[in-house]
């Protein structure tokens, strides 16, 4: 099959994704307060919580989405994510909770298509593992797409070169904050830009916290060779030593937890 189209009922259903078919899968959640358990898929996978292109006049429900999640809720702590994932919750309060893995690259849209709705209230959560992790915060010069990158490091705990990312995308409908949580491990946060306030939890381990980065050339079109995609341009400040990123665009609160941190603005 080239799609496969699934349509939930009417009510509160519960929903356990073990795997796809490696082509494309759409699912609708339809009426009712749904939730989604995905814990694994192998195709480019599109997850609708309400129907509000069918029904127009509704106000929405609170769906939630765990990724990589098992049946029974629990987080696997294994990267399940072959393909591309598209959640997009529409109107309502939707909860979205995305587990990574440390491992594999993933890519994950958090696209949640409120359709103007003024009352839902859209959270997203990422939880880190208790390994060493490297996170990359970014917002697009476009103000349309925000970045969450947890990036394959090497003994040194520096970033590998063309290694494996797990990509979280979200929009500007997660009107209800982003929060990070590193977990165990020595982790490490850089943020150059956000789209949404922040809380970032570094919990155990000895972290670091870089709020901007100087590079030593612009990080958008007038600068073609810095490695880029153009929907990944971000903004950058001329600075007397090269071009400083934004650091944060919203409220953004940074917890050290447990352990010996570093701050670095």
């Amino acid at each position: 099959f080239e799609l496969l189209t699934l349509d939930l009922g009417g009510n509160t259903d519960t929903l356990h994704i073990d795997g796809t078919h490696d082509t494309r899968t759409k699912i609708n959640g339809a009426d009712g307060d749904d939730t989604f358990n995905i814990e694994a898929i192998s195709g480019n996978t599109t997850i609708f919580g309400d129907s509000v292109a069918t029904n127009p006049g509704a106000t929405g429900y609170s769906d939630t989405f765990l990724v990589n999640f098992d049946e029974n809720g629990m987080q696997t702590n294994r990267n399940g994510i072959v393909g591309e994932l598209t959640l997009q919750g529409r109107r309502g309060s939707d909860t979205y909770k995305i587990g990574l893995a440390g491992q594999g690259a993933a890519v994950i849209n958090v696209l949640d298509e409120s359709a103007g709705d003024s009352f839902g209230i859209d959270t997203l959560e990422v939880l880190g593992t208790n390994a060493d992790e490297y996170f990359l915060v970014r917002a697009n010069i476009d103000r349309t797409l925000g970045m969450i990158a947890a990036i394959q490091t090497d003994q040194n705990g520096d970033p590998v070169p063309g290694g494996t990312i797990e990509r979280i995308n979200y929009d500007g409908d997660i009107n209800g904050g982003v929060t990070i949580r590193g977990r165990d491990g020595d982790d490490t946060f850089i943020l150059d830009d956000n789209l949404a306030s922040m809380v970032i939890d570094g919990d155990a381990g000895d972290d670091k916290f870089q709020i901007g980065q100087v590079f030593q050339s612009p990080r958008d079109g007038t600068n073609p060779n810095n490695g880029l995609g153009s929907e990944d341009y971000f903004e950058t400040t001329p600075i007397t030593k090269g071009y400083l990123s934004n650091g944060i665009s919203h409220s953004t609160t940074i917890n050290g937890g447990f352990g010996e941190d570093d701050f670095t603005v």
